[in-house]
């Protein structure tokens, strides 16, 4: 990438991977005059009271301990790791989704802490969770999934 050629660097769900310092240093190094750096994450997704409380247990109380040491910036919205820039104030943003059961539980499939129980355990950590899920699903063939976005953006100087 050339020098002082970007005008936004966009950064979704991965800045807690980041070698920061050398990241950082990147960014400044191509950012044109007054670019803007935006650091997006999002944490549990809500669906009602009673699913997200299952949700909850699953993350914390099932697979808790198979989280990667970095998830923890994720769940406190990045606020604490550095960000070096200064901030530019930003309207709540959501992700909103239609989804079936079978897609939820799908989505449960993808995490990284689940992948992790499987590979420590040989089982798989949602399936036991199967039944309750359903009964706090009901009959509804899709329900409305959201995750509250944490946005930081950042000027560039």
């Amino acid at each position: 990438m050339q020098p002082e050629s970007v005008d936004l660097t966009l950064v979704a769900q991965a800045l807690h991977w980041f070698d920061l310092p050398r990241f950082y240093e990147e960014v400044r190094r191509v950012s044109r005059a007054n670019a803007l750096l935006a650091v997006v994450s999002y944490n549990l997704l809500d669906i009602t009271p009673e699913l997200d409380a299952l949700v909850r247990h699953l993350y914390h109380d099932v697979v808790g301990a198979y989280w990667a040491a970095e998830r923890r910036y994720v769940e406190t919205g990045y606020e604490t790791l550095p960000f070096p820039f200064e901030r530019v104030a930003t309207p709540a943003f959501g992700l909103r989704a239609s989804w079936d059961l079978s897609r939820l539980l799908g989505y449960f499939q993808s995490w990284s802490a689940v992948a992790s129980y499987r590979a420590a355990t040989g089982q798989d950590p949602v399936e036991p969770l199967r039944e309750q899920f359903a009964r706090a699903w009901g009959d509804q063939s899709e329900r409305a999934v959201s995750w509250p976005l944490t946005i930081k953006l950042g000027r560039v100087a």
